[in-house]
């Protein structure tokens, strides 16, 4: 039942076309520039989105530091998975000088970065996102959003 939930919800989500691949199933295209996997909306999905960035920058360049990269990815898949509430499709995009992460989601609503507030519970991960990425943003596709970083990389350090 919850894969036919999460089915038509990535139906609907612009430039996709049926089937979601859950954190056991794999439904990755992978090119050396580019890599793009639809997740459930489920916590479950954080540790396959960890998985798909280490394998991805090690393909890319076994010697590259994944940290920034998979704290940035995880932060964007969490927002979908608490403020969107949907499924999402998670891009890493080889730019020849970084990564580019981008997560689309079902919903419109852009993502907010929160002030500090000592007293809050959460609500820091656009903070983060803008602390390591050199940009992000975001921008309506379709019925929903895509929100996107991008992190400088040392291209010598990219294979490609």
């Amino acid at each position: 039942m919850i894969h036919a939930v999460n089915s038509l919800l990535m139906s609907h989500l612009p430039g996709r076309s049926g089937g979601v691949a859950g954190p056991g199933r794999r439904r990755a295209r992978a090119r050396s520039e580019r890599v793009e996997h639809g997740f459930v909306a489920q916590p479950e999905a954080l540790a396959a989105v960890r998985k798909l960035v280490d394998r991805t920058l090690a393909q890319w360049s076994p010697a590259l530091a994944v940290a920034d990269v998979e704290l940035v990815a995880v932060e964007l898949a969490t927002n979908a998975i608490r403020h969107a509430h949907s499924s999402f499709v998670l891009r890493l995009i080889h730019t020849g000088s970084g990564v580019r992460i981008e997560v689309r989601d079902a919903s419109p609503r852009p993502p907010a970065c929160l002030p500090p507030d000592r007293h809050r519970i959460g609500g820091r991960g656009m903070q983060i996102v803008d602390s390591v990425s050199r940009s992000w943003g975001s921008h309506p596709e379709g019925a929903g959003k895509v929100v996107w970083a991008e992190l400088d990389v040392p291209a010598r350090r990219l294979a490609g």
